[in-house]
């Protein structure tokens, strides 16, 4: 990594998108020192690129009356044996809201996005399903007349 051999190498995600997911080797052949002094190592490093888990499958938009929304929960299809959900109040990025389930309670109406995350490797879902949680008003009671 420019000379340094102190300094990692470091492959973006854009680099790594590119290969198909399964074993690689990358064959260090030279290292040349921040001096120009060039050291012949020939190593292989072995790595692997790991799929990524396809989104979830949403359950259905939930409507809701509004005083039990904020008791109401919305979901996705499980992910089965080695996958979890994690939920997100944006379609990308951000911290998770509530991890580890298909079926989420946010306590308030709203869309919220549910990704794929591969719990032995970590590797997440390229996009997030929306799922919204609508609070619909009671209606009043009937009056005898």
């Amino acid at each position: 990594a420019n000379g340094d051999p102190t300094v990692p190498i470091v492959f973006t995600d854009a680099e790594l998108n590119n290969l198909a997911p399964s074993p690689h080797v990358i064959n260090i052949s030279t290292i040349i020192s921040p001096t120009a002094c060039q050291l012949v190592v020939n190593v292989n490093l072995n790595f692997t690129v790991n799929p990524l888990p396809v989104a979830p499958t949403s359950n259905g938009n939930v409507i809701a009356c509004s005083d039990v929304v904020g008791a109401t929960a919305i979901s996705v299809t499980a992910p089965g044996a080695g996958f979890a959900i994690d939920w997100y109040a944006n379609a990308s990025g951000g911290a998770a809201l509530f991890a580890g389930n298909n079926s989420f309670t946010p306590g308030a109406a709203g869309t919220y996005h549910a990704e794929m995350r591969n719990t032995a490797t970590g590797c997440v879902s390229s996009s997030r399903v929306a799922v919204t949680l609508t609070s619909d008003a009671r209606p009043s009671d009937p009056t005898v007349g």
